[in-house]
């Protein structure tokens, strides 16, 4: 009886799984000493994934997060950043209120970058006031930057919007929050003044220089740092202790998502950070890039925090180049690293001759036909190329050995027509070896996409215009935020697993044996004894093959 309660007592505590090192386990700043600036991070608290039902989502860091801390840390002030999710599970007794009105920081800035944060950023932005009054609170990122208009003018308990890059504007705002003298002169900021709303005219953006100079790395300005590596992209939502604790202990990392660049010089219809963003929401005429030298600094880094593996998302003109140079440094530097690594459009022969010689196990290129039709793709998607170039280059991965995960994308006016089409290539696609998993993603109403934009141009009903509009239906059961002439939402959004499933083959017989073990919270505390047993056993990597997001 002792030793079981014992085993319940311990569950209870808190589960960092870091090492006990009192500068980087918990808080960067001492309990007790003032703070000038406070980063928030929110993640969305209640989203639907199938295998655990009610999940938390959007676990993971804006890569700007880190940059603008660094840079206000280089000015001279404190700085910290918290992943609200992040304390709440590792530390049960983490109450926000309490925090801040320990440090009481003169400057808060929350990340609003998804949509899907929307009203839970809100929310702790609203508790921020209450429990602050005076401090100055300011909302970044892609989704703030495109309502920030709207979010002034109807939600009284957010001072200001830093519209595009924020980097100079967060060091300025830290100086010059005390008047509307100064707040007039900082660029990128839209402001509340009085019961006006200004949009101050000068726009900025960093210069090339300046992105390689960034902080994208400087992990210990994040409290609970070194837990922040064990998150996965979906957990369970914090009161399920035993079940996130489960996830943590298996002790896997994420990969850290290396920037290679900010903007992007194409467009595809569904895509809100494409050609048409790059431009009114980050001030571009063309994207910005990092040099090799300082993505190689940042592999480095991340390696030697702890992470096991590494991450990179961007493309176009030049970045191949780049990546190309630095798995060289790589290959003189003995380093091989395990990376994801996303390519935009289908690599070229010696990209994959230099990836497939220099990285390590569990790496692989990840791409997107997102649809089977050259037809719909020549509609929709920006990056060109034939069903027979992507199986020339599957063709060529298999032959080096080349790890490839696949994703397309479902809801797109015209599909339906095609879904023979798609089950052939999929069934097409499983043959060959390379390929380790093809998902299936709903396609969501992005702001600043086309699909936003110009609805009627795509032949979409779209439900969703306005911030408030994301607000209330990220409060809710969100899908897709749009529906097609003659398919509503639901049915639409329902059908998104009959040819590919998100979680690979036998999606539904998997999503089922997971709801059966996390559908009964009671019981969670079984399931961690269970799979503390199995983790034990070393069938941890068995279990997260068979269950890994598309697998085989």
């Amino acid at each position: 009886m002792g030793t079981g309660l014992s085993f319940v007592k311990n569950c209870l505590q808190p589960f960092s799984v870091a090492p006990a090192d009192p500068l980087t386990l918990y808080f960067s700043i001492p309990e007790g000493d003032p703070m000038d600036c406070l980063l928030l991070h929110v993640p969305k608290y209640k989203h639907h994934y199938g295998p655990y039902g009610e999940a938390m989502f959007i676990n993971y860091l804006a890569c700007g997060m880190f940059s603008l801390a660094s840079e206000v840390q280089r000015k001279g002030y404190s700085v910290e950043v918290v992943h609200l999710g992040l304390e709440q599970m590792v530390n049960a007794r983490f109450d926000l209120a309490h925090y801040l009105t320990i440090h009481r920081p003169a400057v808060v800035g929350l990340s609003l970058y998804w949509h899907h944060q929307s009203p839970d950023t809100l929310a702790v932005a609203r508790t921020v006031r209450e429990t602050l009054p005076d401090s100055f609170i300011v909302l970044g990122g892609h989704t703030a930057s495109w309502f920030a208009r709207e979010i002034i003018e109807d939600y009284d308990f957010i001072d200001a919007v830093v519209q595009g890059e924020g980097e100079r504007p967060l060091v300025e705002l830290m100086g010059g929050h005390a008047s509307a003298r100064e707040l007039s002169q900082i660029p990128n900021l839209v402001w509340r003044d009085g019961g006006e709303v200004r949009i101050n005219k000068e726009r900025w953006h960093a210069t090339d220089a300046q992105l390689d100079g960034y902080g994208f790395s400087d992990f210990l300005l994040l409290a609970s740092a070194r837990d922040y590596p064990h998150l996965y992209p979906y957990m369970f939502p914090p009161r399920r202790r035993f079940l996130n604790r489960l996830l943590f202990e298996k002790r896997r990392t994420a990969a850290f998502l290396i920037p290679l660049g900010r903007g992007c010089n194409l467009q595809c219809a569904w895509c809100g950070g494409g050609k048409e963003a790059t431009r009114t929401v980050l001030a571009r005429k063309c994207p910005g890039r990092l040099s090799a030298d300082a993505v190689m600094e940042h592999l480095e880094r991340a390696l030697r925090f702890g992470y096991s593996a590494v991450a990179t998302d961007f493309d176009g003109p030049g970045v191949e180049e780049v990546i190309a140079e630095v798995l060289a440094m790589c290959r003189r530097r003995g380093l091989r690293p395990s990376w994801a690594l996303d390519a935009w459009t289908l690599p070229s022969k010696d990209f994959i001759d230099d990836f497939s010689a220099t990285v390590g196990p569990g790496s692989s290129l990840e791409f997107s036909p997102d649809l089977a039709s050259e037809e719909l793709r020549e509609k929709y998607k920006a990056y060109r190329f034939t069903n027979d170039d992507l199986f020339r280059t599957l063709e060529y991965l298999e032959k080096k050995e080349t790890a490839i995960g696949l994703h397309f994308i479902y809801g797109l006016p015209g599909q339906e027509k095609t879904r023979a089409e798609t089950r052939e290539m999929v069934d097409r696609l499983y043959r060959f070896d390379c390929v380790m998993r093809i998902q299936q993603h709903a396609c969501e109403l992005d702001p600043a996409s086309p699909l936003f934009s110009d609805p009627d141009k795509y032949g979409i009903v779209p439900h969703l215009t306005t911030f408030a509009d994301y607000v209330e239906a990220h409060s809710g059961d969100f899908k897709m935020g749009y529906s097609l002439p003659g398919r509503g939402e639901d049915e639409l959004f329902a059908a998104r697993c009959n040819d590919v499933c998100l979680i690979g083959r036998n999606g539904k017989v998997k999503c089922q044996a997971m709801q059966a073990v996390t559908s009964r919270p009671a019981l969670d505390i079984l399931t961690y004894a269970a799979g503390k047993t199995l983790w034990g056993l070393r069938y941890d990597s068995r279990i997260s093959k068979l269950f890994m997001p598309g697998a085989k």
